[in-house]
């Protein structure tokens, strides 16, 4: 049996929050397939050949915007979603560099090397 690699995540909102937002959708699309092709150009080798396939489906995938909430600067400075020291030291997660930028050897601030 092969096993898929799916995500999913589910928020829950009750009340008034649940009856806003379904007032608010627009429209739903299935985007099954379009999803399927862009994980297939994903595993086209050479990358080339992939960066091409993901190329010509640009057209069909939707416009990204950054999201950005209605916080006030300190607090966007403080999720990382400004500039700050949050946003320097999640720059450098996935690099084994988190936790430099506070004068540390890289290694967790919590834990002893």
């Amino acid at each position: 049996r092969r096993m898929l690699r799916r995500l999913a995540i589910q928020i829950g909102v009750r009340g008034p929050v649940a009856e806003a937002y379904n007032n608010s959708i627009i429209s739903i699309q299935d985007v099954t397939s379009l999803a399927q092709s862009v994980g297939a150009a994903h595993s086209i080798k050479p990358a080339a050949r992939g960066k091409q396939a993901m190329e010509a489906l640009a057209p069909l995938l939707p416009r990204e915007r950054p999201y950005l909430p209605c916080c006030s600067a300190a607090t966007l400075a403080r999720l990382g979603m400004a500039a700050g020291p949050s946003a320097e030291a999640l720059s450098r997660v996935g690099r084994g560099k988190a936790f430099d930028a506070h004068g540390g050897s890289g290694t967790h601030p919590n834990k002893t090397p």
